[in-house]
């Protein structure tokens, strides 16, 4: 177990490098290595360093989609359910495509609501996306 965590962290570690090697400079590359390190500590935690590293790093580029929802979705995980489906809404704001935002939200929803608001939220989640 402990070796397949570690295998897998130094994948993520190895992408963001290569990630960041990719890039030239400047605060859009910052920014993406701050989404990297949230990435990794939103798999091995604390997840609270996660959300300092995604607060950053929507700090550089706010207009990070990616970031708004990873970030919603460490929120979910501490149980803060208003400020996860924040992130979510901007998110989607940014990016209107962005779909694993609006599952994320609808689940979001139903944790904060119970069964009720998550139906509600799937309906009208459907059906704004038709209309656009």
């Amino acid at each position: 177990m402990f070796f397949e965590r570690s295998v897998g962290l130094f994948t993520l570690f190895l992408i963001g490098l290569l990630a960041l090697a990719a890039c030239g400079g400047g605060d859009s590359d910052k920014a993406a290595e701050h989404y990297v390190k949230g990435t990794v500590y939103t798999t091995a935690g604390p997840w609270e360093n996660a959300i300092k590293e995604f607060d950053e790093s929507i700090r550089l580029d706010p207009k990070a989609a990616d970031a708004h929802n990873n970030r919603g979705a460490v929120y979910a995980k501490l149980d803060q359910f208003q400020k996860a489906i924040g992130d979510y809404d901007e998110g989607i704001r940014i990016e209107p495509d962005l779909s694993n935002g609006y599952h994320n939200r609808a689940i979001a929803y139903g944790d904060l609501r119970g069964w009720q608001g998550y139906r509600r939220l799937h309906l009208s989640s459907s059906v704004g996306r038709k209309q656009r």
